[in-house]
C-alpha cells in the first residue's frame, strides 16, 4: 500500500509541475519552464520506477491500488497545478496590453468629453 501512495504522490507532483511548466512556457517564461522541468524530471522518474517495480513483481491488489492512487494523483495534480499557475505564473505581455488599452480608452473618453463640450458651446 505504501508504494501505491508514493506512486500517487509522485503523479500529483508530476502533474502539478507539468501544468505549471505549460503555463510558464505559454507565457514566454522559458527559464522558469526550464527550472520547473528540472524538478518535474525527478518526480517522473521516481514515480515511474515505483510503478515499474510494483507492476513487475507485486500482487494484483498492489497493482490495482497503484492504478487507483495514480489516477487520483493525476486529477489532483492537474487541478492543483492549474490553480497554482493562475496565482503565480503571470502573463506580463497581456498585462502590458491591458494597461495600454485602458490608457487608450481614457484618452478616447477625454476626447469625447472635449468634443461634447465644443458642440455644446456652438
Amino acid at each position: 500500500m505504501l508504494l501505491a501512495i508514493l506512486a500517487g504522490l509522485c503523479m500529483a507532483v508530476q502533474d502539478t509541475l507539468n501544468a505549471l511548466k505549460v503555463q510558464a512556457l505559454s507565457r514566454n517564461h522559458g527559464f522558469l519552464g526550464g527550472i520547473i522541468d528540472t524538478f518535474l524530471w525527478g518526480a517522473t522518474i521516481t514515480g515511474t520506477t515505483i510503478a515499474v517495480f510494483a507492476f513487475h513483481g507485486g500482487a494484483w491488489s498492489q497493482k490495482v491500488a497503484i492504478v487507483i492512487f495514480v489516477t487520483i494523483g493525476t486529477l489532483i495534480g492537474n487541478w492543483g497545478g492549474a490553480k497554482l499557475g493562475q496565482k503565480f505564473v503571470k502573463d506580463t505581455e497581456n498585462t502590458n496590453q491591458d494597461s495600454e488599452i485602458t490608457q487608450i480608452q481614457n484618452r478616447l473618453e477625454h476626447l469625447e468629453s472635449i468634443t461634447a463640450a465644443e458642440v455644446g458651446t456652438k
